[in-house]
């Protein structure tokens, strides 16, 4: 049994700001193919969202703003009673894999 992220249970979407800092002096990166997800405990929470293409040249910092959907997404049972009290707290631990 799984439950959806839907307006009646918690907001269906986030934005979130993402940024990369290419430390090298020589060589620029370029992004081709860059997806993002959410995940809460472990469980990815929203759909991937794509980033746009991007050059990074050298030294320079690149910021991406995206919006994170989640409404169409099954989550495990527990989880979102666990997200509401995160909520209700003010605070929700965001991890990153890299």
């Amino acid at each position: 049994m799984s439950r959806r992220l839907n307006p009646s249970h918690s907001p269906p979407n986030m934005q979130i700001t993402v940024s990369s800092k290419n430390r090298m002096e020589r060589v620029g990166i370029y992004y081709q193919k860059l997806d993002i997800y959410a995940t809460y405990r472990s469980q990815q929470v929203t759909v991937p969202t794509s980033l746009p293409t991007n050059y990074q040249g050298h030294r320079e910092i690149a910021v991406w703003s995206p919006f994170l959907y989640g409404e169409s997404v099954p989550v495990a049972p527990g989880l979102m009673l666990a997200l509401h009290q995160d909520q209700n707290v003010g605070a929700v631990l965001l991890e990153y894999q890299d």
